[in-house]
């Protein structure tokens, strides 16, 4: 169930980096890479994914500062997916 949540933020994340054009580039390519971190994670082994959770949580919180004044939707589907991987124990 956690997954199938988890990947359709992904998906709202997706469709909103490619309908937004008022977000800067910088801010463009930090969700891009952070949405490819996720993908990645997912696909990682259980040892391996608790070496990346903390690099996928600071990217997430650092996104999450940059967006959270302009883009309130960046936001929320940001906090979303970081309720749903702390749920999963990422």
């Amino acid at each position: 169930m956690e997954k199938q949540k988890l990947r359709q933020l992904m998906h709202a994340l997706q469709d909103e980096l490619h309908g937004s054009s008022a977000i800067d580039f910088e801010s463009r390519e930090q969700l891009v890479r952070l949405r490819d971190d996720i993908e990645n994670l997912l696909e990682l082994s259980s040892e391996s994914r608790a070496i990346e959770q903390e690099s996928i949580k600071t990217g997430a919180t650092s996104a999450i500062e940059r967006l959270e004044q302009r883009h309130p939707t960046f936001t929320r589907i940001l906090g979303n997916l970081l309720d749903v991987l702390a749920g999963m124990g990422i």
